[in-house]
């Protein structure tokens, strides 16, 4: 066995391993629904998942490429429906607002047209034509599933926080993307590296954000909210040690009570004082006029 044809059976190894790691990446996350719900996830990438790997083991049953083509795509398909179903079954429709049940619908109505018109199509098209369309319409699907993550790119990028991005699915779709571009290159086949280079970059653009917008579990608005909570706890434990120093000191005795109330009983008292003495003077003043009245009376 030549070294190339070696390096051609390592390649396709290394490209299946690849794939299925990028198929199989969201597995944590779809276990992670059952205690955290979907939250702010998209079921689109999990849909584009099983529309790829449907259509590109339509193309690998053209090419008669069993493996590596058709042994990835087949777990990559039957991966993206069991995502979806699992991200139905956990999802709470007052929280969030997309429904992967029509995603799955519209996968399962795009197959089936595919499949469709490859059949209808068999006798007045060859193969490698069919092979061209379908390569066309399967590599444009493959760019749309690189792509899908991104679909919350600009909520990543307003609130300055990637949770909403897979991180997984991020790092195993470059390292595939890069094996399929070099698989595509030494097989030539256009259709194989063309997509997936394209996929380099867009999920090189996805670490990116990753990398600029580290994941944080608190919202940004968790850090503002919380400095008057942490004020106000302050200022009733300070409250609560004034009182209970207050009753201690009235345990002790009248004696410190009575120094530290001293002014304020000495003001009181004399506000009473002058009280006092402005209602004597209108007192006065009063029978000073009736004094009068009766004198010139």
């Amino acid at each position: 066995m030549s070294e190339m044809s070696l390096s051609l059976t390592g390649l396709k190894f290394f490209a299946v391993a690849s794939a299925i790691g990028m198929i199989l990446s969201p597995v944590y996350e779809v276990q992670a629904f059952r205690k955290e719900g979907t939250g702010e996830r998209h079921p689109l990438p999990y849909a584009m998942i099983a529309l790829n790997s449907g259509l590109w083991c339509f193309y690998a049953i053209l090419k008669n490429d069993w493996f590596p083509m058709m042994a990835t795509n087949s777990i990559g398909a039957f991966a993206g429906y069991i995502y979806l179903s699992v991200f139905s079954y956990y999802s709470d429709p007052e929280k969030c607002r997309y429904d992967a049940r029509k995603y799955a619908l519209g996968v399962l109505f795009s197959e089936m047209m595919v499949a469709m018109a490859l059949f209808m199509t068999t006798d007045q098209m060859s193969s490698d034509e069919q092979c061209d369309y379908l390569g066309m319409l399967a590599t444009s699907i493959l760019v749309m599933t690189f792509a899908s993550p991104l679909i919350v790119i600009v909520q990543v990028c307003r609130t300055r926080n990637s949770s909403a991005l897979s991180r997984p699915l991020s790092v195993l779709g470059f390292l595939c993307a890069c094996a399929w571009t070099t698989y595509g290159k030494l097989i030539d086949d256009v259709y194989v590296w063309g997509p997936n280079g394209l996929g380099i970059m867009l999920t090189a653009m996805q670490l990116l954000v990753i990398v600029m917008y580290p994941k944080r579990s608190p919202g940004p608005s968790d850090g503002v909210s919380k400095l008057p909570q942490n004020g106000s706890k302050r200022n009733s434990r300070s409250r609560k040690e004034e009182m209970s120093g207050s009753k201690k000191k009235l345990e002790n005795g009248g004696s410190s009570v009575s120094v530290e109330m001293a002014p304020l009983i000495h003001r009181a008292g004399s506000g009473m004082n002058t009280n006092k003495a402005n209602i004597t003077d209108d007192e006065r003043a009063r029978a000073q006029d009736l004094e009068d009245v009766d004198k010139t009376a």
